[in-house]
Parts: structure tokens; C-alpha cells; sequence
């Protein structure tokens, strides 16, 4: 179950967005031609 806050619930549907768009984005790119695995990993590193 996950709780959100009632101040910030409005704004869920436009990170949702956010969100989606970025991971077509990724999708996108790794079907293309110019998919390269080692930049995928670089990618998804997490950055702290």
C-alpha cells in the first residue's frame, strides 16, 4: 500500500507523466540502431 500525502497529491499525475515519457524515451532508444549496452549501464548507474 502506498500513502500520498493529501498537499501533494495533486501533483502525482504530472510526475506520473514525467515519468512515462522518460521511460518511452529509454525504450525508444534501446530498440534503435544506436543502441550501445555499455552506455545503457552508464546510464543506469545511480548517482549519489
Amino acid at each position: 500500500m502506498l500513502l500520498i500525502p493529501r498537499e501533494i497529491a495533486g501533483e502525482l499525475p504530472a510526475a506520473a507523466e514525467q515519468s512515462i515519457a522518460a521511460e518511452q524515451g529509454l525504450l525508444r532508444w534501446v530498440r534503435s540502431s544506436e543502441f550501445d549496452a555499455d552506455e545503457l549501464i552508464e546510464k543506469r548507474r545511480v548517482k549519489h
